[in-house]
This record gives structure tokens, C-alpha cells and sequence, in this order.
């Protein structure tokens, strides 16, 4: 060793320490790449076990809460502003909500069918391309075919109810413009023979109307 040589007055403790020392940076520059690699299974665990979470389940509670306040504070304010107005329409606004309940909870239970439907044809048509030599062998693709339009016909009929469903719910909407009507023609009364300023009356029926939507 020449003079110059850095570890020269190192005893086997002190190189002990170094070797350490060394095996300590070297795990601190695989921390954060293991860290991540870790990570990475985390999130493929979380995925796969919520892998159903829609962009539509995670905003289903803020809509919700929305639609809530829309509803309170469009009454609310619409009570300020004219509450005659208000008092006689309340039974149109509600009339929005009921039918959007109604029908949306149909369509949900049939959602929910048609989902299980699919689940069962697409059970048939993977159980059959996974044995696809063995069909052929047993020359059964014509009761797999069977199989699988029979699964897709209740499937079918589903759709057909989800798209009366909503062509109800869509229709059920044309109270909109009666209650429109039915308060355009108690404002021209509580304007004309009540005093009460137009403005006022014109707000307060638009916020009942947002309120039921």
C-alpha cells in the first residue's frame, strides 16, 4: 500500500464500518426504485379487487348531493321570491321526481339483469372457444349455438323493457310545460290582482322548475 492510500490506519473494525457503510448507499439507492416496484403491485391488487368502480360510481354521491341542494334551495328561494307561486306548484315539482325515481329503479334492476344475462353468454362462448376441439369432436356446435342465442334472447328482452322504461321516463318529462303553463297563468293572476312584481313571480317559477329537474 503507498502512502497515499486512504484506508492505511483502517483496522478491521473500521473496514467492518465501511462495508457496512457501502451496503447502506447501495440500499438507499434501491429504495426508492423498490418502492415503486412495490407500489406497482399494490395498485394492480387494488384495481383488480375494484376493478367494477365506473367513473359513474364515483360520482354518484356528489351528484346526488347535488341534485339534494338544487332541490332545497331552488324551493327555498322560490318561497322567498313568491310564495303563493311557489305553494301551488309544489305538487307539478313533485311530479318530476316521481316518475325519474320510479322509472330509474326499474331501469337499474334491469341493468342489473342484463349484466348477469352477458355474464351467462359470455360464459357459453368462452367455455366453447377454450374447448373448441372438443366441440367440434362431439360435432356440437350447433347446441352451442343454441346455448349461447338462448342466453342473448332473455338478454334481448331486457333491452326491450330498459328502453320502455326510459322512453316512459323521457315521456313522463312533457309535465315540464304543463307546470310552465299552470305557472305562467297563476303568475299573470298574482301579478295582475295581487300586486306581486313580475320578476319576482318569473324567477321563482324557473327556480321550481330547476328544482324538480
Amino acid at each position: 500500500m503507498g502512502s497515499n492510500n486512504m484506508f492505511r490506519y483502517a483496522d478491521g473494525v473500521d473496514k467492518l464500518l465501511m462495508f457496512f457503510g457501502t451496503l447502506g448507499s447501495l440500499g438507499d439507492g434501491l429504495q426508492n426504485p423498490l418502492m415503486m416496484y412495490i407500489l406497482s403491485d399494490v395498485i394492480n391488487a387494488y384495481g383488480d379487487k375494484n376493478s367494477r368502480i365506473t367513473k359513474h360510481d364515483v360520482n354518484m354521491i356528489p351528484d346526488c348531493l347535488t341534485y339534494i341542494s338544487a332541490f332545497l334551495f331552488c324551493h327555498i328561494f322560490a318561497f322567498v321570491l313568491s310564495w303563493r307561486l311557489a305553494l301551488a306548484a309544489i305538487p307539478l315539482s313533485v311530479m318530476f321526481i316521481v316518475p325519474a325515481l320510479v322509472f330509474g329503479k326499474i331501469m337499474l334492476d334491469v341493468t342489473m339483469k342484463m349484466i348477469e344475462s352477458y355474464g351467462v353468454a359470455g360464459g357459453i362462448a368462452e367455455q366453447a372457444i377454450s374447448s373448441i376441439r372438443t366441440v367440434f369432436s362431439y360435432v356440437g356446435e350447433n347446441q352451442t349455438l343454441k346455448r349461447f342465442s338462448t342466453a342473448l334472447q332473455k338478454t334481448m328482452e331486457l333491452g326491450i323493457k330498459q328502453g320502455f322504461a326510459k322512453g316512459l321516463m323521457l315521456g313522463s318529462m312533457g309535465v315540464i310545460y304543463v307546470s310552465w303553463g299552470f305557472q305562467a297563468w297563476v303568475g299573470t293572476y298574482l301579478i295582475s290582482e295581487k300586486g306581486e312584481k313580475g320578476g319576482h313571480v318569473f324567477v321563482a317559477g324557473f327556480n321550481i322548475l330547476m328544482g324538480g329537474l
